[in-house]
């Protein structure tokens, strides 16, 4: 949550019910799932939970991106951004 209030500049406040609840539809969808990898030993206690995402869950992120893409070369286009 505070990663993402970093990387956005202060403009997206995420709290815990956006977060769990996006991480769970990811999870039914396939996207994301659990992992065994814990980054540092030392932060780990036994309620945290790391994910990755899946090979679904990539070509899902590049269709995205791409539909993003086009979206903002239409504004350049039509000079809109």
């Amino acid at each position: 949550m505070k990663e993402v209030e970093r990387d956005s500049q202060g403009k997206v406040k995420m709290g815990p019910g956006t977060l769990y609840g996006s991480l769970g539809r990811m999870m039914e969808a396939g996207l994301v799932r659990e992992s065994d990898k814990k980054v540092d030993s030392e932060m780990d206690d036994k309620r945290r939970v790391y994910y990755r995402i899946t090979g679904l869950g990539q070509s899902a992120l590049a269709a995205e991106l791409e539909r993003y893409r086009e979206v903002v070369a239409v504004a350049r286009r039509r000079r809109l951004a």
